[in-house]
Parts: C-alpha cells; structure tokens; sequence
C-alpha cells in the first residue's frame, strides 16, 4: 500500500541503509513483501527552511529536505548510495523514491525483482516505473499476499539464498493471513537458511525499542541499527506516538543478518552522521530535538 511515512525521516533512515546494503550485497534477486509504491509526489513547501506545527508537510521538510540540506556538509552522506538515488529523483522527476525505486536504482539489470503488495495501485505504480527505467523484463509484481509469494519464491527448492536480498517492511509483524506465516515466522525462517533480509520496524517509546531484535534473535546473527528522536538535550519520553513520527522517544530501525560485515560497518556510519546532521534541528513541532543512534548485534 502507499506509504503515508514517505519522506519522513524514519522513511530516509530506512533506505539509506538498504541502499547501502545492497550496494555492498549484490544480490541477483531483490524480494520486497511490502512494498508500496515506487515513488511518491514531491509536496509542495519542501524547499527547505524550518517547519511549523501548521504545515501539513512539515515531517517532509524534517526528514527529505533537512536531509537534501545536510549533504552540502557530510561527506560521508553525500557519498552515500542513497544520495545519489534521492538527489536524482527529487531534482529530476519532483517525486521521492520507495524502496522499490531505490533498490532499482542500485542494483538496474544487475537482479531481478519480485515486488508484492496487496495494493493494486502501488503494484501498477512499480510496473510503471520499472518500464519507465527500462527493467519492465526484470520485474514482478504480485498483487497478493507478499509474504506467500516471497516465501515461496525464496524458498523454493530453485532459489539460492546467497544471491537473494529480502526487505520485509509489514504492517503488522504478527498478522497471518488465511493461514500464512507472519512476517515475523517468515523472516525467522530465511535469516535461519542463509538468506540476506533486512527487516524494518518501528516503535513508540524507548522500551519498546528491542521488540524486533527479540523476536528474531535465535534465527542468525543478528545487526541491529535503531534511530531515536529525542529532544534538544538527548530525553526521550514513554508517550510517544510512531503515527506522528517525530515524538521524543518515537523511533525505527532495521533487523539485518546475513549480509557482508562492511555493509553493516557502512550502515553504522552512515547513521551516526545522520544523527550528527540532526543535532538541534527543530523538530516539526517547533520545539528544538535530535536523534540518536545504537547499535545492538544478537
């Protein structure tokens, strides 16, 4: 389904570490079990500058434009894969990537792609911009139950885990349905038969933040990169809220195993920057906030 997250922050913490991952990985086939549209409409007002409480897209002027800022002064950032993806979008075509766009761009004809959502809006949507990139012969689309259709690509008696690269993305970790697996179960077990998955997920308040890490620690190694909003002095609070996105204490982060040890190297990197980049900017409230990063391996 279209994601009402994109251009947030936790959206451009989210692809900048699978853009990374994939350019590292290289797999020869991409599988999404959610994976919205390709690209969303750049709004109106986001041409930088400071948000106000009343602007209706003020979490994208925090998260895209603050970040498309922030390039001018990190190298590290403005090298990154994900840079070069957005910077491309949002100056050539007005719209900002999902991640069926990013990982396109990263990896072109180098994979094949299997792309799932029960919307067949965001299905049609990725169909029109595969053909638009001239990978319309590379691409699948499934307007279905994503974690089925992955599941049984993935881990078929055909596939090889050691070239395959699953982001799992869901709605609710915990949903099966008709009967399926949960994309919880699901990722467990392709973590356990060697495939590279980064799995994203978000949660309310700092003690929440383990959630994902617990309930898929056992299947594989595990990397944990985990972003928090905070306040101007570091605080976070218990009451806070993902829908809004930006709420002290409200945080998001990927569950990665299997992938090459510079990947996640790259993507600790890349995070403390973004953290850095983020010291004392207004949150979209007005009020002075930050980020803060951590790293936790299981």
């Amino acid at each position: 389904m279209a994601n009402r997250h994109a251009g947030r922050i936790a959206d451009i913490h989210k692809h900048l570490m699978l853009a990374a991952l994939l350019a590292a990985d290289r797999p020869i086939l991409y599988a999404e079990t959610h994976a919205g549209n390709a690209v969303y409409p750049e709004q109106a007002g986001m041409a930088g500058g400071v948000a106000t409480p009343r602007d209706p897209v003020a979490e994208r002027v925090y998260g895209v434009a603050r970040f498309l800022d922030a390039l001018a002064d990190d190298p590290a950032l403005r090298g990154s894969a994900y840079a070069a993806v957005l910077g491309d979008h949002v100056t050539g075509s007005a719209t900002i990537p999902g991640s069926p766009a990013v990982a396109m761009a990263v990896l072109r004809k180098h994979a094949t792609y299997l792309l799932c959502d029960i919307d067949p809006d965001s299905t049609a949507d990725i169909e029109r911009w595969a053909v638009t990139t001239g990978l319309g012969d590379r691409v699948a689309t499934v307007t279905a139950d994503g974690l089925r259709a992955v599941g049984r690509r993935v881990l078929g008696d055909a596939a090889d885990p050691a070239t395959t690269f699953v982001h799992v993305d869901p709605y609710d970790p915990f949903e099966a349905r008709e009967g399926g697996v949960s994309a919880v179960d699901l990722t467990r077990t392709m973590m356990g038969q060697g495939v590279a998955v980064m799995y994203w997920f978000g949660f309310d308040a700092p003690h929440e933040r383990m959630w994902a890490v617990d309930a898929l620690a056992g299947a594989a190694p595990l990397w944990c990169g985990m972003l928090t909003v905070t306040d101007d002095a570091g605080g976070t609070r218990d009451d806070g809220d993902l829908g809004a996105a930006t709420t002290p204490g409200v945080g998001s982060g990927v569950v990665c195993a299997n992938v090459p040890a510079e990947a996640t190297a790259r993507c600790a990197l890349l995070s403390r920057a973004l953290a850095d980049a983020y010291a004392g900017v207004p949150l979209p409230s007005g009020t002075p906030g930050g980020l803060s990063f951590e790293v936790v391996q299981a």
